[in-house]
């Protein structure tokens, strides 16, 4: 438009055309899939850990973003109910209690985690008291103690640990259960200040705070202590598969199973998985046995099936 250069209307052109080469591309022109992940430790170690997993499963999908959101176990039901996430990653315990609420896929992906050497694919519970604690040497020692626990819906925080003293024969109302510290971190805390008399907390965490320098495992022992060959971590408790990643219904299934592939073929050597401290993940594991666990202990949602078959009974 040479004649035209100079008058009003190509000026215009020129500038938008330049803005169209120049500016980022909008917001809008992405899609956003959400990844809710539970927090157990502090919101900004679980945001630093996982947030390089969202950036590599944002390359498995063509002009979507995977979005991180730690959430804690209320948050994510909350987030659930008004649909907010697209994609799930929590204990497997969690995972049973949210599938009796929701639509949810099965697991896409089990999480294999790596400690030192080791393919860790497995998740168990450890019961901590201070080291000085003489009068707290076997499980019955529990009765009348206060106990620290994240929440019922804990794998390695609460079921493991309760199905064991349930095992062993013992009552867990006996125990006095205190259940307000979500974060594993303040239980281990609240054990050394001597603010409870025993602790609950998942496989693994004891390790990460001496890692960082938080925690002198010398003032701690570990009740119950299981010698399972091969497995790095202190644990009380039998072993049970670990994490799931689920899909919720809304996510389109050509995504879901990209997703599914990029998790399967994620390698120990990549930066996603360094910053997480895992080797990758595995196909879906089977969670029968956690399920197991829970209905022995009537823990949410089977307290409430027992509630009405009993209701039901007395009819």
């Amino acid at each position: 438009f040479p004649a035209e250069r100079g008058t009003p209307v190509m000026r215009r052109w020129l500038f938008l055309l330049a803005a169209a080469l120049i500016l980022p591309v909008p917001a809008w022109a992405t899609d956003v899939l959400t990844l809710g992940v539970l927090s157990y430790r502090p919101k900004e170690v679980m945001q630093r850990t996982w947030q390089p997993l969202a950036d590599y499963l944002t390359q498995a999908v063509p002009d979507h973003e995977v979005r991180l959101r730690v959430l804690n176990p209320a948050e994510m039901e909350g987030a659930l109910q008004r649909h907010e996430l697209d994609f799930v990653f929590t204990n497997p315990a969690h995972y049973i209690k949210l599938r009796s609420g929701n639509l949810l896929s099965g697991a896409l992906a089990t999480l294999v985690r790596a400690e030192q050497g080791h393919i860790v694919p497995a998740i168990g519970g450890v019961m901590i008291v201070r080291d000085d604690r003489a009068d707290i040497t076997q499980l019955r020692d529990l009765y009348g103690k206060r106990v620290a626990t994240p929440a019922p819906s804990f794998l390695g925080g609460f079921v493991s640990q309760a199905y064991e003293i349930v095992d062993a024969g013992l009552d867990l109302g006996r125990i006095r259960f205190e259940s307000s510290a979500q974060l594993h971190d303040r239980i281990v805390d609240a054990v050394l200040k001597g603010e409870v008399d025993a602790g609950f907390v998942r496989t693994g965490v004891l390790e990460d705070l001496a890692r960082e320098g938080r925690t002198d495992l010398s003032q701690l022992r570990v009740l119950n202590r299981q010698e399972l060959p091969g497995f790095p971590y202190a644990v009380s408790t039998r072993l049970y598969p670990e994490w799931p990643l689920i899909a919720l219904p809304q996510v389109d299934s050509e995504i879901a199973r990209l997703i599914a592939a990029r998790l399967l073929s994620l390698e120990a050597e990549d930066p996603a998985a360094r910053a997480a401290g895992i080797h990758g993940f595995a196909i879906p594991a089977d969670y029968a046995p956690v399920e197991s666990a829970m209905r022995s202990l009537r823990a949410p949602p089977f307290d409430q099936q027992v509630g009405r078959a009993e209701s039901r009974a007395h009819i």
